[in-house]
Order: structure tokens, then C-alpha cells, then sequence
């Protein structure tokens, strides 16, 4: 009973959670009735199970998953099944990785300013210090989300207000577009008609296509 701690040593830590409150340390430690983990000094990662898990990320380096409160994180990894991260409200980093696993995966930023960046197919930065791949969705808060290409011949979707698709991931709640310096082309669906917020084509030779 009562408000239970496990705390990994000061050594690379692999967590797989595998119910509520419970889960794996380094394969062979297992453990129930658990509701804080703390990693060590080196680099934790948490594995997700294998279903439709819900991560609410809570600050730098932290997160609850399964009725579990994890700090001292610096990676966390979906499974096969649909993975949602959401920061918290106040929060604008996780400070580490995230990967989306198999199945349609979200990331969910917090309500303030946020800086989206893509770095390739289902990939990217959010506000410099988060790292993601293996991401569907990308879904921005109540403030100023923008989204910014990479280095490369962009072709942007809009799909809708605020939405767009670009290198295999779906975002919304996105208030600016920015391409960089290779050609960007950004093009409304058949039936859209406005982005509703800003878009900078950056270098090259963009166009713009209603």
C-alpha cells in the first residue's frame, strides 16, 4: 500500500511498463504495485505496452504512463499500438526523445508558443530540445504554433484552417508555415480556402498554390 518508489541505479535503464503499475527494470527486475519511477544519472528509457497508451508528459524529463509518475526519463518509446504524448498545458518540452512506434501516433504540444521543425519523413524537433520520429499527427496548442520545413524541395498540403501535411505527418493548430532555403510549394486542397495564418517560403523559389 500507500505511495510506492522505484529508483534505477546511475546506469543506462531500460523501463517497459506492462499494466497499470507495473512493468520491468532491465528485463529481469519486475515489478506491481508502483507509482513513481525514478531513473538514474545516465539514460533511461521507458517502453509503452503493447495497446493504445496515453502518455502525459508533465515536464522536462517526465511523464505518467499507467497510473505511473516516471522522472529522470530521456526516452520514451511507443509500441504497436496508437500512442498519444501530450504535454502538459504550462509545458514546452519533454528535454529527450520520443518515438511513436508502429500504428498512428500523436504528439501534442503544450499552450504556449511552440516551434515545430521537420528533420525528415515522420520526424522532427519540437522547441529545439524534443527530439520525434515514428510521428503521424502533430497537433499544436492555444497559442503560436509554427511549423518549419528542412533544407530541402518542400511540397506542403494545406488541408484545412491551420492544417497541413508535410513529410508524412498531419498538423493542426498550426498558426505560421515557414520553408527554408531549397524550393517550397504550399497548396490548397480542392476545397480549402485559407490557411488562416502566415506562410514564409523562405529561400529558393517558392510558389504558392490555391
Amino acid at each position: 500500500g500507500g505511495t510506492d518508489t522505484l529508483a534505477a541505479g546511475n546506469v543506462s535503464n531500460a523501463w517497459v511498463s506492462t499494466v497499470t503499475n507495473a512493468g520491468t527494470l532491465n528485463t529481469d527486475t519486475t515489478f506491481t504495485a508502483i507509482t513513481n519511477l525514478t531513473g538514474g544519472s545516465s539514460t533511461d528509457t521507458l517502453t509503452g505496452r503493447n495497446a493504445t497508451n496515453a502518455w502525459s508528459i508533465t515536464g522536462a524529463n517526465a511523464v505518467t504512463l499507467d497510473s505511473m509518475n516516471a522522472t529522470s526519463m530521456n526516452a520514451l518509446v511507443g509500441n504497436a499500438g496508437a500512442d498519444t504524448f501530450t504535454l502538459g498545458a504550462a509545458v514546452t518540452t519533454f528535454s529527450g526523445s520520443i518515438a511513436g512506434g508502429g500504428g498512428t501516433d500523436t504528439l501534442a504540444a503544450g499552450n504556449v508558443s511552440n516551434a515545430w521543425v521537420s528533420t525528415g519523413a515522420n520526424a522532427g524537433t519540437l522547441n529545439t530540445s524534443t527530439t520525434f520520429t515514428a510521428i503521424t499527427n502533430l497537433t499544436g496548442g492555444s497559442s503560436t504554433d509554427t511549423l518549419t520545413g528542412r533544407n530541402v524541395a518542400n511540397a506542403w498540403s494545406i488541408t484545412g484552417a491551420n492544417a497541413v501535411t508535410l513529410d508524412g505527418m498531419a498538423a493542426t493548430s498550426m498558426n505560421a508555415l515557414v520553408g527554408n532555403a531549397a524550393a517550397d510549394t504550399f497548396t490548397l486542397g480542392a476545397a480549402v480556402t485559407t490557411f488562416s495564418g502566415s506562410i514564409a517560403g523562405g529561400g529558393g523559389t517558392d510558389t504558392l498554390a490555391a
